[in-house]
Parts: C-alpha cells; structure tokens; sequence
C-alpha cells in the first residue's frame, strides 16, 4: 500500500539549481497486488504516478497537478508496459485528478478527471491546497468501488451524494477527522 503521500517538487520557483522530480514512479516491476490511494503530487516530471510492470494493482483517488506548463510534463498518472513490453493485468485507475492519463491498453480506467482549469477545482493550487472547492467538478463524481474509507486528511468518505475525486473528499468545517485506518480493504 502506497497511501497518503504529499510530493511537491519545489515551493520557489526562483530556486537557482531547481530540478526536475518525477512524483511517484515504480518502474522495472512486476509490482503485485499494489494499492496506491489517496496521494498528492505537485511535480513539473511526466511521471506524477507511473506503474511499470503492474499486476492486479489498483491506483484510486490520487491528485496529480503540474506546476508549469512547461516540459519535461504535464504530470500523468499511468500504470504502462513493463520495459520488456510486458503488459498491466488486472489493473485499475479510478477517482483521480490529473493533469493527463496515459494508461497501457487493458487498463480499467473510471471515474477520473482531467485537471485542466485547478483554479476551478483547488482552493488554492499556486499555495499547494488542493482541497476541494465547493461545487468542483471532482464532488460525488466519484465511485465507491475499492475508494479508501478516508480521505488525505483522514475524513470519513463520503461526505456527500458519492465519493469525491483525488485524495480530498469536500466536507463543511465541523467534519473532524477520524482515527481509523482508510484503507477500503
């Protein structure tokens, strides 16, 4: 289980030796029975969550925002071939927010969302929160099939008709988190 990560590859964009960090990215596998929920990445890399080699893996209510519009980029979410041309079995992609998705053929992909305007998603994506608005797009587009049972900040799925998108699910300010453990399994 791959849960709960926040990547940012910088915070200042004037930072003199600045690189490129590619977010989350498992190349080389076979990665086997792999979950990977509820994770933001804020990168300016292709890979914002790349999955080379999966089988029976499950990639579900991720954020993924680029942070320039420039290359290498935009940011993906994508479960592909491993090197050897071996192809994902068993594999799905659902609920996520990202900039794009670049999935191997057979991989179930539902329920996403591309980011195309965050301003109209995120409370404040130039300040890195990536809350919900309310209204977004992203709220109760969600399905509960394999969702965490908690969000990022450990509130309790749903909050409202459905699951929200991404690692945050949209609550008003007197939801508290909880201590439980989120994962759906």
């Amino acid at each position: 289980m791959l849960r709960g990560n926040t990547i940012i590859n910088y915070d200042d964009p004037n930072q003199p030796y600045r690189g490129t960090l590619q977010g989350i990215g498992c190349f080389d596998g076979a990665f086997v029975d792999w979950v990977v929920e509820n994770n933001v990445v804020i990168t300016d890399h292709w890979h914002g969550i790349t999955l080379s080699g999966a089988r029976n893996c499950l990639v579900i209510n991720n954020t993924v925002l680029d942070r320039n519009n420039t290359r290498p980029g935009p940011p993906w979410i994508r479960v592909g071939n491993h090197k050897k041309g071996t192809a994902p079995v068993n594999c799905v992609v659902r609920n996520n927010l990202a900039t794009t998705f670049n999935n191997a053929a057979g991989v179930l992909q539902e329920n996403n969302l591309t980011i195309e305007d965050p301003a109209s998603l995120f409370v404040d994506p130039d300040h890195f929160d990536l809350h919900l608005l309310p209204g977004a797009a992203a709220i109760d587009a969600g399905s509960s099939l394999g969702a965490p049972r908690l969000d990022r900040d450990r509130i309790t799925r749903p909050q409202g008709g459905g699951i929200d998108l991404g690692a945050y699910e949209w609550h008003t300010d007197d939801v508290l988190p909880t201590e439980e453990n989120g994962s759906a399994q």
